[in-house]
């Protein structure tokens, strides 16, 4: 190329571009996790809240009862917790539409989450244009669109 700007632009552009992609796919992404493995043994072992529940979903409970699980269970565990005494029940999961095949299990999803202030679920802005509404509960809920 005649133009020198315009070689080291591409040049540059396209180091990066590599450097990205090896970062993501290649032996630095294994550095990467190795160095914040390291980064944690260091920091030492840390306390837990023992007010602090986590309920989580694992394999086993997968296979018994495979997944997607019908939102009516969500429904029933944070209902319970929060009948418990829970403060806050939080869900980091996306609900983000509506399932025509488990009209029950939604609703009582909005049900619950209506009924408990301190129900709080994860919720994403995608990029695909579409308008995405959140089915947590009619006076909460929210439509956004990119």
């Amino acid at each position: 190329m005649k133009n020198p700007v315009l070689s080291l632009i591409i040049i540059v552009t396209a180091a990066c571009i590599i450097a990205a992609l090896f970062c993501r796919l290649g032996p630095l992404r294994l550095l990467e996790l190795n160095v914040l493995d390291y980064h944690f043994r260091l920091r030492g072992h840390q306390e837990v809240d023992e007010r602090l529940s986590l309920i989580l979903i694992d394999q086993h409970t997968v296979k018994k009862y495979g997944f997607p699980f019908s939102r009516g269970h969500y429904a029933i565990v944070a209902n319970a917790l929060a009948n418990a005494g829970a403060k806050v029940v939080a869900f980091d999961y996306i609900f983000d539409q509506e399932r025509p095949y488990d009209k029950v299990g939604d609703q009582m999803l909005v049900e619950v989450t209506s009924s408990n202030e301190n129900t709080i679920h994860a919720w994403s802005a995608g990029l695909s244009g579409k308008a995405f509404t959140k089915l947590t509960s009619p006076k909460n809920s929210h439509s956004f669109s990119s």
